[in-house]
C-alpha cells in the first residue's frame, strides 16, 4: 500500500465509470479470446477507482490510500460500505447456478489491472463474471453518495 494520496473524487468516480463502460463494450456482444486482456485491465482499473473514490468519500478530505491490489483496497473502506456492497454483488449473482463468493474472488484474483497488463511476462487468470459484477456493485454503491459529492 502506498503513502496517502488526495484527488478529486467526482473525476475519480467519472474515470471508474469510463473504464467499466469500455469494459463493458469489450464483451457487449461477444466475448472473443483478443479482447479479454483489455476486459481485465479496464474492469480492474474501474474496481480500482471506485474502491478510491469510496475512501475519499469516507475521509472527507479527498485522501485515500493508493496500490493496485483490489483485496486491500476493499478492506480500507468501512464496513458499512463493504456490507452494501457485498449486498449488492449478492442480488446481482442471484440468478447465477455457480456463484463466486466476493472474498473468494478478491483473495484469489487480487490485482487484475496489474496481471493483465503484463501476460507477456507472467500469465495471469480471472472470472470476467465475477469482476464485472464486483465492478457494477461497486458502481452502485458509489451512485449512491454521489449526488452528496457534486
Amino acid at each position: 500500500m502506498s503513502k496517502k494520496r488526495s484527488g478529486n473524487i467526482m473525476t475519480c468516480i467519472l474515470s471508474a465509470q469510463q473504464f467499466i463502460e469500455v469494459a463493458e463494450g469489450l464483451i457487449a456482444d461477444n466475448c472473443e479470446i483478443h479482447y479479454i486482456r483489455p476486459f481485465f485491465v479496464n474492469a480492474g482499473l474501474a474496481c480500482e477507482l471506485f474502491l478510491k473514490s469510496i475512501q475519499m468519500h469516507e475521509s472527507r478530505d479527498s485522501s485515500f490510500l493508493g496500490g493496485h491490489v483490489l483485496s486491500e483496497l476493499f478492506e480500507l473502506i468501512s464496513e458499512d460500505a463493504k456490507q452494501a456492497i457485498r449486498e449488492n454483488y449478492d442480488l446481482i449473482y442471484a440468478d447465477r447456478l455457480h456463484k463466486v463468493a466476493l472474498d473468494d474472488f478478491l483473495s484469489r484474483y487480487k490485482k487484475p489491472f496489474i496481471d493483465f497488463r503484463y501476460t507477456f511476462e507472467t500469465p495471469a487468470e480471472g472470472n470476467t463474471v465475477a469482476l464485472l459484477f464486483f465492478a457494477w456493485s461497486l458502481k452502485q454503491y458509489v451512485q449512491s453518495f454521489e449526488d452528496d459529492d457534486l
